[in-house]
Parts: C-alpha cells; structure tokens; sequence
C-alpha cells in the first residue's frame, strides 16, 4: 500500500515537471528572477525578459509585474488593453483597483472615469463621486453623493471634498444629519454619532452625547429619556453590549430601564438572551436562573448548546439530558449531541439505552466518535482511501493552465498569488481531479491545499493527503528529547499551520508551529537556540525545537494532561487555569466541551483526533483516544472497523 501510494506521487511529480518543462524558462530560479527583474530591474531588461517567456504559462503575471511597476506613468489604453486582454484572469481586479488608485493621487479624473468599475472600498467610492461632481454638479450627481454621505461608518478623508460639496447645495440639514446620526447609533458608531452632533442644536446635541454615552457606559440615567423609537434601540443595545461584559450589572439595569422607556418584549427577551448567554458561558451561580427566564421561542441553536453545557458544568445530568432533548432537531442530531445525550444517560445510570445511542455515535469517524467506540471497546470507524493511479487524469490536471500556474506560483515564493490561482481553478476540477491537483500541490510541499480543498464527503477519508507528515526524523527526535507523543506534536502542527513552515497568523504567530515572537524568543534563550530576529520562527527545524520546548514545558505546567496542556497552548495557560479550577477534570469529556472559548473548545477536540489519524500515519494503528486523556490503559490500540 505504502509502495503504491508513493509510487502514484512520483508519477503526478513527473507528469507536471514534464508539462512545465515543456515551457520556455521553466528553470525556477531564472523565473523567479524575472518576476523580480520585472518588478525591480531596470526597464531596458523588460524587452528581453518579455521576448524569452512569450507564452509562458507565467508569462500574464510577468505582464502584470512589469505594469505595476510602472502603473503612475501607463497610459489609459494601455491598462485598458492589458484588462481586456487578461480578463479572466484572478489579477484583473487588483490591477483595476490599483490604477484606480494612482489616477486619485495624481487627480486625474478623467482616467479614473475610463477604467471605473462597481468597487466596494469606501475610498474608490468617494473618488467616484469627485470624478462625477468633476464633469458638473446636478441633481442626480448629489444624490449620489447623499446616498454615500447616509454611511453610519466613518469615510475617509477623501469623502470630505463631495461631502462639501453637498454642504454647499444646502442638503446637510439638521434632518439628513439626524438621519445618519441614527445609522451610527444603530450600528454602536458612538464616536460617528457625537461628531456629528455637534451641529446640532443644543438640545439635541445633549440628547445624542447621552445616547453615545449609554453605548459605552450604560447607567440608570436612561430611564428619563422618555421613550421614542431611537431611544428604546439605544436602551437595547447598550444593554447587550453590556451584558457581554457583566450579565448581572445588565439584569439590574433591565429591570429598572424596561418599563421606563416601554421596551418592547422582544427587546427585553433579546437582552434576557444576551444575559443568559455570557452567563452560562461563564458559569456564574446565577446561568441557570438567567437561562429559565428566556422564552424558549426566543432561544437558538447557540443558547441550547449552552443551556446543555451549563448544566454538564454542575454534573446536573438530568437537567443537561433534557437540555440536549429540549433542542431542534437538526443540532440534536449533530455527532456532539448525539454523543452527549448517551454520555448523560449514562452518568444517569441508564446504561442500556446510553449503550444504543452510544453504538450509533461510534460508526462517525470523529472526536466524539471516537470517544464513543472508546467507551465501548470497538474499533475505531477510520477507513482510509486512497487516490487510485490514472495517468490519464494526472496527465489532464497537469496541462490545466490554471494548476500549473498555482504549482509554479508556490514554488518560486509567490504564495498569495498562487493561492488566488488555486481558488480560481480548484473549483472546477471534478473530486478525482481535485484530489490529483492536491496531490501534485503536495508534491512540492504545499500541503495547506488539502487542508482547504478536502473538507467533506468522501475527500475527508484521504487521510494520507490531508495529514501530510514532514521533518519525520526531527519530529521523532524532538518528541524523545521532551518524551512528547509524536501523533500529538503532528496533530498539532497540522492545526496550527497545515505544514506550512512560512505561516503567519493575524496574532503575529509563526512558523510550523506557530509560536509569538515574543515566545519563540523567551524559549530560544532558555535553551540557548541562536536568534535572529521573529524571521528565526520560519527555519522549520529551529521552529520545532522552539514549538516543542514550549509544548513539553505546557505538559508539565499541566501535569502531563494532554488536554489541558493542548488547551493552554491555544489560549495560554492563565485561562486554562482557571478553568481547571472553576470545575472539576472528571469526566474529562465533560470538562473539554464546557470550556468556555469556542475557538479552544473546537481546537481540543480537533488534535486529539487528529492525533488519532497521526498515530495511524506513523505507527500503522491507533492508541485509544480516551487512554491520551489519562483515562484507560496506554497499551490499547485501536483497529478500523471498515465495511467490506
């Protein structure tokens, strides 16, 4: 099997190395220069480099490189011939809105209005008007001008100028401000809302800095507002935006603003809601009492879960049973539920029926499936396919201009724009060809593909794709050095970065195992690992050192419990202690699906199953789930139970 799997690799390698040898230049590092030659270089090395890769499966980026480059000085007809040349493809947009964007800096309205398409950024917006108001001002222009002015978000600077422009007609009267003045309370722009208030008259000004105030700062003053229809949304909202905060604080004040300002039921039942809500998810003494006082019409899917999990939290189990029945139909049946309506009946002492219910869970081939086989001895439902060999079909996806340009993309270091080839072409494959596409992406080390194109159906059993398995012999080495189960170090490297070593997150995390610079660098010191710099985090080796001092030092911080220690490496380890704190370890189970934080929650959940798979990756079998969390004997392994 192993043969044949690595085999079927090599073959989908050589078919599109072949297809691209097939081009002029498809040396990586002289492409690699002429994109950089095109961007950087001197002009009088453009006509050389356009005449050695003319038709170039690459040959539209070096063409899109080259006039970016020059963007500020090209004319209207050139941009405008080079759009319609290259209109399918996925750097069409960015080249538009880019010159649209060099023609408001130098004011040039009129090559603004030549290329003008429907953008959505609020600046190309505003500088659409300028263009507008700049061939005459008329009616029709104005109203435009007023239906973007009527934003509740604040503008650019740029929107000043047409905004003047409207002040100058006479249209900014104290009822269109007044009007955008409620857009910005609707929408908790408090600051928007006191701006404007200041042209107000002095009445109404006071009037609208108490509401911006209430936004921010709730109090019981709200209670003289009276209670026109603004006064009541503001009332409301504050409220919720307070309960976020402290549940309690936002009861007491509901309780003495409700009747003064006649909010409408449905507004105390969403603040009720709200309250109920961050209660529960808090676990604070009065969740229950909240949770009964909202109407079980005002509940959704997110309040029955947490009325559930609330009750799980205080070992009620007959409360949390009925919780789990009390829910809609379509979240009871969800895998979670199904499995935690067993595992209650069987806290309960109702073991034959939790049994049943139980058998039904264990044929899913997840984390609570996974459980669930667990607790009752059966063989995990893990059946992995495989990609069967088609020379035809790896033959067909590597000709496909779109494949080799996202393959070709990646590898000379132009990730963003190979993944915006991906989501272009990826979509129209068919399953086989997709799947044959991330093979090949797989090939050249962009494993992150199957991560985001295998995600349901039959995709999810390909497990050697979706769980690729890099620097094995480093891996194994850390995993001795710190006495770290290697399926756990690769479930969590898959999380965390889907084996790519350049991953960055919008925390500023880094590398495989994405870790903070500020981590990486306290961890480096302490083991007296060169740095460079928060860079030093994308040396892939140097990153999984750094990720598995700090995963080992999170285990022992724990005691060597494996979901806290997962838990503290997403979250940190203050939140984790106190929630370890807050409510008892046992059932574990239990304690995971009542953390508090959805993103940790999911997060915990997801590596102990993907260690799992990760066990299977590399051992052949699987050490039983519940034996990682400390609660059966480590030596049981766990054959699939696949169907002939």
């Amino acid at each position: 099997m192993k043969l044949l799997f690595s085999t079927t690799l090599c073959f989908s390698l050589l078919a599109v190395s072949a297809a691209l040898a097939a081009e002029p230049g498809a040396d990586r590092s002289a492409l690699r220069q002429a994109l950089e030659q095109a961007e950087k270089g001197p002009v009088s090395a453009w006509p050389s480099i356009e005449r050695q890769y003319r038709g170039h499966v690459l040959k539209p980026w070096l063409d899109y490189a080259a006039l970016r480059r020059r963007l500020d000085r090209a004319k209207v007809e050139e941009v405008r011939d080079f759009l319609e040349q290259n209109a399918d493809m996925v750097f069409a947009p960015a080249m538009r809105k880019a010159w649209l964007q060099t023609r408001i800096k130098q004011r040039d309205w009129s090559g603004f209005r030549a290329l003008q398409g429907g953008e959505d950024d609020p600046e190309i917006r505003c500088a659409a008007l300028i263009a507008r108001l700049d061939l005459g001002v008329d009616e029709d222009s104005l109203d435009a001008v007023t239906r973007v002015w009527l934003s509740p978000e604040s503008l650019p600077s740029l929107c000043d100028e047409p905004f003047e422009e409207l002040n100058k007609s006479g249209r900014i009267t104290n009822e269109l401000r007044m009007q955008r003045i409620e857009l910005a309370l609707q929408s908790g722009n408090a600051s928007l809302a006191r701006f404007l208030a200041r042209s107000l008259p002095d009445a109404e000004r006071v009037r609208i800095e108490a509401y911006s105030d209430f936004l921010t700062a709730p109090d019981a003053k709200a209670a003289a507002w009276g209670s026109d229809a603004l006064a009541q949304q503001v009332a409301r909202d504050g409220l919720l935006r307070l309960a976020r905060r402290e549940a309690g604080q936002a009861e007491a004040l509901l309780d003495q603003l409700a009747e003064p300002l006649n909010l409408s039921q449905d507004s105390r039942n969403e603040v009720r809601y709200a309250i109920a809500l961050w209660s529960a998810a808090s676990y604070t003494a009065e969740a229950a009492a909240q949770l009964a006082r909202v109407p079980e019409d005002a509940y959704d899917d997110r309040l029955h879960e947490w009325r559930a999990r609330e009750a799980m939290a205080r070992a009620d189990w007959r409360a949390a049973r009925i919780a789990i029945l009390g829910m809609p139909d379509a979240l009871q049946q969800q895998t979670r539920w199904r499995y935690f309506r067993a595992r209650t009946e069987e806290l309960m002492g109702l073991g034959s029926e939790a049994r049943q219910l139980m058998a039904d869970v264990a044929a899913e081939s997840d984390y609570h499936g996974f459980l669930a086989a667990d607790r009752l001895g059966w063989p995990y439902a893990l059946c992995p396919r495989q990609l069967a060999s088609d020379s035809e079909r790896q033959e067909r996806v590597a000709s496909i201009a779109g494949v080799q340009r996202a393959l070709l993309l990646h590898q000379i270091g132009r990730r963003p724009w190979a993944r915006m080839e991906w989501a272009r072409v990826a979509p129209a494959l068919s399953p086989d060809e997709r799947r044959e596409a991330v093979r090949m992406a797989a090939d050249i080390g962009w494993h992150d593909r199957a991560v985001f194109s295998l995600t349901s159906g039959e995709d999810l059993q390909h497990y050697a794709l979706r769980f690729p398995l890099s620097f094995r012999r480093t891996l194994r080495a850390e995993g001795e050095q710190y006495k770290l189960d290697p399926a756990w170090m690769a479930a969590l490297i898959r999380a965390e970065s889907a084996w790519m070593p350049d991953a960055r997150s919008a925390a500023d995390a880094r590398g495989l195992m994405q870790l903070l610079p500020g981590t990486g660098a306290e961890v480096a010191r302490k083991l007296g690992v060169s740095w460079a710099g928060p860079d030093t985090l994308y040396r892939p080796l140097t990153n999984l050192k750094l990720g598995s001092a700090y995963l080992a030092a999170m285990r022992d911080r724990f005691d060597g419990h494996i979901a806290l220690a997962t838990a503290a490496y997403n979250a940190g380890p203050a939140p984790v202690l106190r929630w370890r704190n807050q409510r008892p370890l046992d059932p574990i189970d239990v304690w995971i699906e009542t953390i508090p934080y959805f993103e940790t929650r999911e997060y915990v959940a997801r590596i102990l199953a993907f260690s799992v798979i990760y066990d299977w990756r590399l051992r052949g079998e699987a050490r039983s789930l519940t034996s990682r969390l400390g609660q059966g004997s480590g030596a049981v392994a766990r054959k699939f139970d696949c169907p002939i």
